[in-house]
């Protein structure tokens, strides 16, 4: 029979690590795009999600795996790619991008590829249709989310599979003297208020909340928008909830799970706050293997601790430090979502609050089946060896993927 449950365990093991390269850390990405009028051009500053890019280059060779040093030598393709896949039209026309970009490269630290691409229209600008579908065919899910200066006024757009098309009118857009001093650069920023789903089989399309009367310093994005990304970034990833998932496993009592949530808890707020005011900036080059790296430990720890009397009082000590990096994470995600400095604190408190509701759906469940389980000591060992080996070769495969 120990055979048997060896086997058994073996087979789950290897069926999730089967599965694992279809699933990641964070299973959706975030791009963005900062562009500014002339009189007959479009400037666009592109900053694409690097891993996205890395899986389209991955599609594009046919499935042979690639890495972050294979993007520069498919630049054509992929500047194929994105003028199939961005257009810019002035007045129905299309208008062409020109044929070499003034910028190519990766940023590795905020692990981004950036195009500085310019479109060029043959009459002045006057009612710019801008239609994203990047990444949108990829597995995983996508946002793009740009900023739009024309003279003194700024608009936001965001573009997702139901929301494709953005229509400017220049003419009706508001101008704000103050706004034109401000430094120009990429800046991730909120979708505008007028920002509305699309119903299904309806052309998707994107009105500039200055043409429908708000000026974009009025733009305010809700508090439940914020908790749903929260909810998503959680419960849409593996490396947060198999976390959770072994703080319920390694907890035998209720006061002690509770111990281990509330350090967790603690720990990710933090570093999550000081994240989202700017106060600390850490690659997610850096923190996303050490959050799967965390994984790792906690699974081996929590296999090797077995009964409660012989797991480390300083468990809770070790939750909270690897809480820290989780919660740089959060703040990565946050920071992507989009943050004007209006909406800053209201982001922090929605997205935060959707985090920790994940995590009660997540561990609440998890610690109520394992307590089940436990009473019957011999299938707790084959849950316990099954769950905690399904984490560490997760958070083995999770690991280099992160370093891109």
């Amino acid at each position: 029979m120990v055979h048997l449950d060896r086997f058994v365990a073996f087979l789950i093991i290897v069926s999730a690590t089967a599965f694992a390269p279809r699933a990641g850390a964070h299973p959706f990405g975030v791009s963005g795009f900062d562009a500014r009028t002339s009189e007959r051009e479009l400037a666009v500053e592109f900053r694409l999600d690097l891993r996205s890019v890395i899986d389209l280059v991955t599609r594009l060779r046919a499935g042979a795996a690639a890495g972050a040093a294979d993007v520069p030598r498919e630049k054509p393709r992929l500047l194929s790619y994105l003028d199939r896949r961005f257009l810019v039209k002035n007045g129905g026309e299309p208008c062409r991008r020109d044929a070499e970009p003034a910028r190519f490269e990766l940023d590795l630290p905020a692990a981004k590829l950036c195009v500085s691409a310019r479109y060029r229209c043959a009459r002045a600008l006057d009612e710019i249709r801008l239609e994203s579908t990047l990444f949108l065919d990829e597995g995983t899910p996508h946002q793009l989310i740009g900023n739009l200066s024309h003279e003194a006024a700024l608009e936001r757009y965001f573009f997702t599979g139901g929301e494709r098309v953005a229509t400017i009118r220049l003419r009706d857009l508001r101008q704000h003297p103050s706004l034109a001093a401000r430094a120009g650069g990429f800046r991730m920023a909120t979708p505008p208020a007028s920002y509305r789903p699309v119903a299904p089989g309806s052309k998707p399309s994107v009105v500039p909340a200055a043409a429908a009367g708000a000026a974009p310093s009025a733009v305010v994005t809700p508090v439940s928008a914020f908790i749903a990304q929260g909810l998503r970034h959680v419960l849409s990833g593996l490396d947060h909830v198999l976390f959770v998932v072994l703080l319920a496993l390694a907890a035998a009592t209720l006061r002690e799970l509770a111990l281990l949530v509330t350090a967790f808890t603690a720990a990710h707020s933090v570093t999550l706050a000081l994240a989202a005011f700017g106060l600390v900036s850490v690659s997610p080059v850096v923190v996303e293997p050490l959050i799967a790296l965390s994984i790792v430990y906690v699974a081996v720890t929590t296999l090797k601790g077995g009964a409660r009397r012989e797991l480390p009082r300083s468990r809770a000590g070790v939750t909270f430090g690897f809480g820290l990096f989780h919660g740089l994470g959060f703040g990565s995600a946050l920071h992507d979502v989009g943050l004007s400095r209006g909406d800053l604190a209201r982001a922090l408190l929605g997205f935060n609050l959707g985090v920790e509701l994940a995590q009660l759906a997540v561990v609440v469940p998890a610690f109520a089946v394992l307590c089940a389980v436990r009473t019957k000591e011999s299938l707790h060992g084959r849950v316990r060896l099954a769950l905690c080996g399904v984490a560490a070769l997760v958070g083995i495969w999770l690991f280099p993927q992160q370093l891109i």
